[in-house]
């Protein structure tokens, strides 16, 4: 019996001297490698980090959107993340046509984006909607769709034209404002994302609401202010 435990802590030695050998080795490769190898590892990291990003595949970018699915972007009851104005000033042309009432009034960019800034400003939940999703794309890179701008006078004072006073709003009781249904038809260039023409004209059938001047009238403005056109 005594010779079998003699023999077991022999053999318990004789491991752990093993173990403490495998340690020291250990301990004396990672001080080498510590010493020269830790060093040059970690000024490769950063360019073996960048080859991997290299052969990594890219993301595929976003195709841009062009003639209806762009104006649907905006027209059709949403508002893009960037905003109205933002919109606008991406995708029309700088010189741009915008036409209303047959072409009686015509706006170039600069003005267009000023009058939209003031509809704004009067009424910030300004929505374009599209009831009838009629949105076509037609011959010459138009796309035409029937559009009903809605709503609600809760900013400031509003004018639809130079010289026309401006009509407050009732803080009581603000106006909410639905203009008549309009045709609106929008000419592309090649490229089908910037427009070179806007025409809105008011269909027959309405109550004579159109254009910013169709919500100068709702607002309480008085239709002898404005000018003949």
């Amino acid at each position: 019996m005594m010779k079998l435990i003699i023999a077991l802590a022999i053999g318990a030695n004789a491991l752990s001297l093993q173990k403490v050998s495998q340690q020291a080795v250990s301990r004396r490769a990672l001080g080498g490698f510590g010493a020269a190898g830790l060093a040059t590892f970690i000024g490769e990291a950063p360019a073996l980090a960048a080859e991997k990003a290299a052969k990594a595949p890219k993301a595929a970018k976003p195709k841009p959107l062009k003639d209806v699915a762009l104006v649907k972007e905006l027209f059709d009851s949403k508002i893009p993340a960037a905003g109205v104005m933002a919109w606008y000033d991406a995708h029309l042309s700088p010189d741009v046509s915008i036409e209303f009432n047959g072409g009686a009034v015509k706006l170039g960019k600069k003005e267009y984006l000023g009058l939209t800034q003031a509809i704004l400003d009067s009424v910030p939940n300004l929505s374009y909607t599209a009831p009838k999703a009629d949105f076509k794309k037609g011959k010459g890179n138009t796309v035409t769709w029937t559009a009903v701008v809605t709503g609600t006078h809760t900013g400031k004072p509003f004018s639809p034209l130079p010289k026309v006073p401006a009509v407050k709003p009732n803080k009581k009781t603000p106006k909410a404002l639905q203009n008549d249904a309009e045709a609106i038809t929008a000419y592309f260039d090649k490229s089908g994302e910037v427009i070179t023409k806007f025409t809105v004209a008011a269909i027959p059938g309405g109550k004579g609401f159109s254009g910013p001047v169709g919500f100068y009238l709702q607002m309480g403005g008085d239709p002898k202010k404005l000018p003949k056109l």
